[in-house]
């Protein structure tokens, strides 16, 4: 009987701890940016360059030496679109995740502003070429 017992607890305890350590697994989403580039009559802008960055938030670390931790750039696809996996720059537990400048240059016409980056999200903004 003591014999039965063992590999009883030989084969749960194993199972239990599997259990566990699958169940604690939690899957991350990847974080998405898409920038939409559309000239001022709506048509899209294919080919264009599309730099999505960080700033500092505050004056003793706008050091211009300092390096940004999020400054990526794409041209936009034959939609119009360029797309960003941000996922390396986000950290499990993390809450929130930025918000980034957006600068788009295709020839002589540009176009600035924001985007509000969420974590394990498909963020979208679209911008128009002046």
């Amino acid at each position: 009987m003591r014999s039965n017992q063992i590999r009883f607890r030989l084969f749960i305890v194993p199972i239990c701890l599997l259990l566990v350590v699958v169940s604690s697994c939690v899957k991350i989403k990847p974080t998405i940016a898409v920038i939409y580039v559309r000239y001022p009559d709506g048509s899209l802008s294919v080919g264009t360059d599309v730099r999505l960055y960080g700033q500092p938030v505050s004056a003793s670390t706008s050091n211009t030496t300092q390096e940004l931790r999020i400054d990526v750039l794409k041209k936009t696809d034959s939609e119009g679109k360029a797309y960003f996996d941000l996922s390396e720059f986000y950290q499990a537990g993390q809450t929130g995740m930025a918000i980034l400048n957006v600068d788009a240059q295709n020839g002589g016409a540009v176009s600035t502003g924001y985007i509000q980056i969420i974590e394990q999200e498909s963020n979208e903004e679209t911008f128009f070429l002046q």
